[in-house]
């Protein structure tokens, strides 16, 4: 088999979507979930940036998309949007930081008790410690 000059180009199925974004899963940015937290509470850029401690272009810069966030800067968003535990965690996961709560163990002293035997059964089953 020889190889022809230039490649071929690919093939592609006909079935196959025009947008090439179509097989991306789709999840939510940073600017999304920090521009839905900041009008839900009906803030003004101006103030969120004043609560955080930084400038209201930094908001800006954010919220389009065009500045990254280290952990420590959406925490405090979080704090000054006295952010519910699911909404800090949608935060913090848009960023790609993963969780934000660590595990409780009064938590889960409070689960019943066939919750508690069930996360343990799943825990040695994946060889974590208890």
């Amino acid at each position: 088999m020889s190889a022809s000059f230039p490649p071929e180009s690919p093939r592609i199925a006909p079935d196959a979507p025009n947008d090439a974004n179509a097989y991306r899963e789709s999840c939510e940015t940073v600017a999304d979930v920090l521009k839905a937290l900041r009008t839900s509470r009906r803030l003004s850029m101006n103030r969120l940036a004043r609560r955080v401690g930084v400038d209201h272009s930094f908001v800006s810069r954010i919220e389009s998309g065009g500045r990254g966030v280290s952990r420590a800067i959406l925490e405090r968003f979080a704090d000054a949007l006295r952010a519910t535990d699911a909404e800090r965690e949608r935060l913090l996961m848009s960023a790609g930081y993963g969780f934000a709560l660590e595990p409780d163990v009064e938590t889960f002293r409070s689960y019943p008790p066939e919750v508690r035997a069930k996360v343990l059964e799943l825990l040695a089953v994946m060889g974590g410690e208890a």
